[in-house]
């Protein structure tokens, strides 16, 4: 298993080509509500969330992994 997420973290490493890139800081379990608070980062499907909570809700949402590229918009 560590093997294939080694191997899936090179593979969007080359993707996004860029030297950023971490998995969110997600809860175990259901996210609530959100902070408004705008601390927007950018998920490695190019979509621009306003902070690390709403990218977790979307990971549990649809069930993907998508990890932060980008510490500000894409």
């Amino acid at each position: 298993m560590s093997i294939l997420l080694s191997l899936r973290k090179d593979l969007i490493l080359h993707n996004v080509g860029c030297s950023y890139v971490r998995q969110p800081s997600c809860p175990d379990g259901k996210i609530g509500k959100c902070t408004k608070i705008l601390d927007p980062v950018c998920g490695s499907n190019g979509v621009t969330y306003s902070n690390e909570c709403l990218l977790c809700k979307e990971i549990f949402e649809t069930k993907r992994d998508i990890w932060i590229t980008k510490q500000g918009p894409c």
